[in-house]
């Protein structure tokens, strides 16, 4: 109805050029169509333009912002452009195909795949032969990761209008960017891992909108840099790849998988209890929880190692010589001033118990003592002497009768062991 009104004010236009009342009425209609744009240079032809030309120039300005959210990849802000736009248009009349493609653009980055494909199928019904619809729908799946069916909708483009200059660009840029991404693949599963890493680091140079293809390819660069031993760096294409798509749960398991492997067992945990939650059918991930749950509890509870400074493949007689080593400079009665040295006394006594003895030491080194407290039934080592009550002193001294630790003890009498055994700290 208004396109009608349209022609025949434009009819009238021709009978009598420049007549003040039918311009005005042109720019209106113009305005009501959503061609803010034609209305202002209608306007602009009239003597005295009422304040109606405001419209126009209001419409004119979100339409111009709209344009500048998408160059700046705000689809969001677009939409809400464009939404503020169509106030202005007239009763009925549907949104401007220049306008509809502008928000097609601005779904695909809200990720909105869905309803920018819709918007795309319903240009297409309308007319089978409209290059930008298949454009439009070309890039719809190119955002789905569909590139096959992108680059059949941009040669169908080009058959339409050979001379559809963004379906040739788009097509060139979707070719290339499948090659490199496939590529990647292929040299992954050669063991080319460099390679592979190189190629997936150019794809990802190609179009930075590809949320769904890119957040993939960071997942696939990940697992060659956590291959390649460079695990900052994995981790850090993780969280890129779940900053594309927070939904996406591989890069989820494999950030929590490199987490458990440096040692950060809290980053670990949440991880993998993120992932359980996106994916409650991989039973396995439950078992990796529980793995990375277990080694929390195994870094937060006493290192006797560390305590006896040994590596953990030292061999018993390292762990003994450690051990009358530790004891003889930490023993209380040669550190009467420090307050602390009773504590670690005690602890080398403990940690001594543990290591020494091969069953306890492979129940401390797998944490089976700590499995029980996992699944909530208590146990493990316990506080205090972990291994029965053995006292440090005792301990000492019959360490030092079975292996002599020196001569007279000076002084104290902590230092008399049973039988009038005297030794001396060196």
């Amino acid at each position: 109805m208004i396109d009608l009104a349209l022609r025949d004010s434009e009819k009238a236009d021709m009978l009598t050029p420049r007549n003040q009342k039918t311009l005005l009425r042109i720019a209106k209609i113009q305005t009501l169509l959503g061609r803010p744009s034609e209305a202002l240079i209608t306007y602009h032809k009239v003597s005295h333009p009422t304040s109606e030309i405001s419209v126009a120039q209001e419409m004119q300005n979100l339409i111009n912002q709209a344009k500048y959210m998408l160059a700046s990849n705000h689809g969001g802000l677009a939409l809400n452009s464009i939404s503020q736009a169509s106030r202005f248009l007239g009763h009925h009349v549907p949104l401007p195909k220049p306008w509809l493609l502008m928000k097609i653009e601005a779904l695909i980055q809200s990720k909105n795949t869905d309803s920018a494909s819709s918007l795309a199928m319903d240009i297409l019904r309308q007319n089978q032969r409209d290059p930008d619809a298949f454009v439009a729908r070309g890039n719809v799946l190119f955002s789905q990761g569909e590139n096959s069916k992108a680059m059949a909708h941009y040669t169908e483009a080009l058959r339409v209008d050979p001379d559809c200059t963004i379906a040739r660009l788009n097509l060139k840029k979707t070719k290339i960017l499948e090659n490199k991404k496939t590529g990647g693949n292929e040299a992954f599963k050669n063991g080319n891992l460099e390679e592979a890493k190189n190629l997936y680091t150019e794809a990802l140079e190609i179009d930075e909108n590809v949320w769904y293809t890119n957040s993939r390819i960071y997942s696939n660069r990940a697992t060659c840099f956590m291959k390649l031993g460079e695990n900052e760096k994995a981790i850090d294409d993780c969280t890129l790849a779940l900053k594309l798509d927070p939904d996406f749960t591989k890069p989820l398991k494999t950030r929590a998988r490199l987490y458990l492997k440096m040692d950060r067992f809290k980053e670990s945990i949440a991880d993998f209890k993120s992932a359980i939650e996106k994916d409650a059918s991989d039973s396995a991930l439950r078992q990796e929880l529980r793995a990375a749950e277990l080694e929390l509890k195994k870094s937060e509870r006493k290192d006797y190692y560390k305590i006896l400074s040994v590596s953990k493949d030292a061999s018993d007689a390292e762990i003994k010589k450690a051990y009358r080593k530790a004891a003889l400079e930490n023993h209380p009665d040669k550190n009467q001033n420090d307050p602390e040295a009773e504590a670690r006394f005690k602890d080398i006594a403990e940690a001594f118990e543990i290591l020494s003895n091969p069953q306890k030491r492979a129940r401390y080194d797998s944490g089976a003592d700590l499995e029980s407290d996992l699944m909530g039934h208590g146990g493990g080592f316990g506080g205090g002497h972990a291994t029965g009550g053995i006292d440090p002193e005792i301990l000492f001294q019959m360490m030092n009768s079975m292996g002599g630790m020196g001569g007279g003890f000076p002084g104290g009498g902590r230092g008399r062991g049973p039988g009038g055994f005297s030794f001396d700290f060196q």
